[in-house]
């Protein structure tokens, strides 16, 4: 008998875990849905959970606040540039690693437009330091090892102790263009891409010289 009650309390456990994890979608993407046409700032938790017909009270079991919500959203999202820039990227043979540095960029742009939330959460300045910080730590450092992936694959890049690093704030400076042209213009700006462009390509030619030799085929 006790062996078929623990056996049930496992059973009912794992219920209640999948329960808990289609309560977290459902709220996810209630705030995915609120953020297209609202600031963060605009949405109270309330808000998710009515949009989301979850009751607030049952809500609370799974999320503290909203900003709880929103870094699962960020992580969405930042999933989402992930599989964009996983896509193959058409680098014609007279190209250098400066125009394919100027293609991912343009990629990430056609992502965040095509994301209208990821530009109310990730670039309109809405949130507090801290989940903007959580957020950044999640998202960029996969986003930054598919650059650096993006990269290798077409060109011989040199062995760079501080590679990840070096991505990382290409990620940080981009956005904070971006970010400065959402709160300036509402958008982001083809004049904030090109600012971006030339600011990173500046900040690589640091660490790498201005020819690399291309690979024959991929890695």
């Amino acid at each position: 008998m006790a062996v078929r009650n623990k056996l049930g309390e496992k059973r009912e456990s794992a219920t209640k875990y999948a329960r808990g994890v289609e309560r977290r979608k459902v709220l996810q993407k209630a705030a995915l849905e609120l953020l297209v046409d609202s600031r963060p700032d605009e949405i109270s938790f309330n808000d998710i959970c009515e949009k989301a017909a979850v009751p607030a009270a049952s809500a609370y079991h799974y999320y503290t606040n909203k900003f709880g919500v929103f870094e699962d959203v960020a992580e969405i999202l930042g999933d989402r540039f992930v599989q964009a820039h996983q896509e193959p990227y058409q680098v014609a043979e007279k190209d250098t690693w400066t125009d394919l540095v100027g293609l991912i960029l343009e990629r990430s742009v056609d992502i965040y437009r095509a994301n209208p939330a990821a530009v109310s959460l990730l670039l309109a300045g809405r949130v507090p330091a801290a989940v903007k910080h959580s957020s950044d730590c999640r998202n960029f450092h996969k986003v930054a090892e598919i650059f650096d992936s993006i990269l290798s694959t077409h060109f011989v890049v040199p062995t760079l102790s501080n590679k990840r690093t070096m991505w990382f704030y290409v990620l940080e400076i981009t956005d904070l263009v971006y970010s400065l042209s959402v709160m300036e213009s509402g958008r982001i700006s083809s004049r904030a891409v090109e600012e971006a462009k030339r600011i990173t390509i500046g900040y690589l030619s640091e660490y790498l010289p201005p020819i690399l030799d291309r690979r024959a085929q991929g890695r």
